[in-house]
């Protein structure tokens, strides 16, 4: 009865949850830096609006998100129009990608990269064409450009790369987007721009009526709703109507949409975070590099870890301790690399505490 396309796929696997691992182990705390989730909590302004929602709980939302759609409107100086809210940044990619891939027709994407990408083309009948990253896990566009075909219809990029935390340079997005046939679309996969700071990085929301393009965003990162499942996808009047003809009713709730609302206008949250995630990085930077360990610079809110080998096993004894990380679903970087979430000061040090025990004297 199963599609022969979907044959061989594996169901996402998360984070595993904190009351998971205590009821494991039995043990009475333990912190997880597994899923890139925002360490500081909601931002009191959103939960105070969600909770304020919850008395219509009886009540369909708002179908589209009008009040959503407006404040990402004046955030960005943009027409409401041209954004589309999902329940989370995978549905919007479900979205574009449905509404344009033909049976058959190619989707060039990265890899390593968010696992998600592969079963979302494969659900919407594409074939799925993976291009490897470099050693360094940067991007080279140009490899990307040799497995275009006529069959090409959508290219996805994800910058920051989930796990890699690299991003696609600017000059190089913009030579790319400029040489890709317009009967291409362009997918840019954002959920982690917000705490881009190189001024290589640039978003395709500053250019995104120029071409065939979708820029997929998130509230589960910096704005701390992970548990609500909102994002949102940018993109011109005609491709957003196209997604809108197939965006399941009421696909963001009340609350959701009232806590995505409030979190916008919370700036000392938002800068509190983006302080947390900066000092954060740098800090495990520091202690990663005193215990000898190799790690990929990240823009993100994460670090890929190389352990060079063993790394399942060091996951498991740090799990031991209380210490949830993120092992790779690829295959090929499983054995050697964990991916690790910038937590808070007392997070980050447990982590690195807990990593020198596994390690033991090497490190």
């Amino acid at each position: 009865m199963t599609r022969a396309g979907l044959a061989g796929l594996a169901a996402y696997r998360p984070g595993k949850p904190i009351a998971t691992l205590l009821k494991e182990k039995g043990i009475e705390s333990a912190i997880k830096l597994a899923s890139n989730e925002n360490p500081l909590g909601a931002s009191p302004l959103a939960v105070e609006a969600a909770r304020a929602a919850a008395v219509d709980l009886n009540r369909y939302p708002e179908g589209s998100g009008a009040a959503v759609r407006d404040r990402l409107a004046g955030l960005y100086g943009i027409s409401a129009d041209e954004i589309i809210l999902g329940s989370g940044s995978s549905e919007v990619l479900a979205l574009a990608l449905s509404a344009f891939v033909d049976p058959g027709e190619e989707v060039v994407l990265p890899t390593p990269s968010f696992s998600i990408y592969g079963t979302l083309v494969l659900a919407a009948g594409g074939t799925p064409v993976p291009v490897r990253l470099e050693p360094d896990f940067s991007y080279n566009l140009k490899e990307f450009e040799k497995r275009l075909s006529e069959r090409t219809k959508a290219v996805i990029l994800c910058s920051p790369n989930n796990p890699t935390g690299t991003i696609v340079r600017k000059a190089d997005l913009r030579a790319f987007a400029a040489g890709l046939p317009r009967r291409t679309l362009l997918v840019l996969d954002e959920a982690y721009a917000e705490y881009a700071e190189s001024p290589d990085f640039e978003s395709g929301l500053t250019f995104f009526r120029e071409r065939p393009l979708v820029v997929a965003r998130t509230f589960s990162k910096l704005y701390a709703l992970a548990a609500l499942r909102i994002g949102y996808a940018v993109s011109g009047r005609v491709i957003i109507e196209e997604m809108n003809k197939i965006r399941p009713p009421f696909n963001t709730t009340v609350p959701a949409q009232a806590a995505a609302a409030a979190v916008l206008d919370d700036r000392k949250f938002i800068a509190a975070s983006l302080k947390n995630n900066r000092e954060g990085k740098e800090f495990l930077g520091r202690a990663l590099a005193g215990l000898k360990l190799d790690f990929t610079p990240s823009e993100a809110n994460f670090i890929l870890v190389d352990f060079q080998g063993g790394a399942p096993e060091i996951c498991a004894r740090l799990e031991d301790l209380g210490v949830i990380v993120r092992p790779l679903d690829n295959p090929e970087l499983r054995a050697r690399y964990l991916r690790v979430t910038v937590g808070t000061p007392a997070e980050n040090r447990r982590f690195i505490e807990g990593l020198r025990t596994v390690l033991g004297p090497a490190g």
